[in-house]
């Protein structure tokens, strides 16, 4: 069976550089496609013990509308999706073909484990455009 090849991953820093670790991911997918257009990415979103309700698809799609709208990728080529929930905040970034299995989810913290929080952001950046350029991602400890 041929897996899915991880291409980075990280946690909960700023959106600054949530964009271009996507940046890196997509260049990569775009050689790959160009070659065979078989290729696809995939975005995996694991919420934390602390996160507010849906926070795992919202961050998803934010990163699979990013590569779509701003770096112009085939919504096809990129599947987002909720992983579940981690101790902490984690996203993955998978490469593989369509022919490939796809990557497997790893949750590790059950829903009963998960300290839900109200407060959800109002835009991909957590905080108002003006003030994107120095705020995180979401704050959520």
């Amino acid at each position: 069976s041929i897996e899915h090849y991880p291409f980075d991953s990280f946690g909960n820093i700023p959106f600054e550089d949530v964009m271009a670790r996507l940046d890196n991911f997509v260049i990569q997918l775009f050689n790959l496609k160009a070659v065979d257009s078989r290729w696809q990415g995939y975005i995996i979103v694991y919420a934390g013990r602390r996160s507010y309700r849906g926070e795992a698809k919202f961050k998803s799609d934010c990163a699979k509308n990013y590569l779509v709208r701003i770096r112009k990728i085939e919504p096809s080529s990129v599947i987002a999706a909720d992983g579940g929930f981690r101790d902490e905040m984690l996203v993955e970034l998978f490469l593989g073909r369509t022919d490939y299995y796809p990557p497997t989810l790893n949750p590790t913290v059950s829903l009963k484990n998960v300290q839900i929080v109200k407060r959800r952001p109002q835009s991909c950046t957590g905080v108002s455009p003006k003030h994107a350029s120095n705020k995180r991602l979401e704050r959520t400890r």
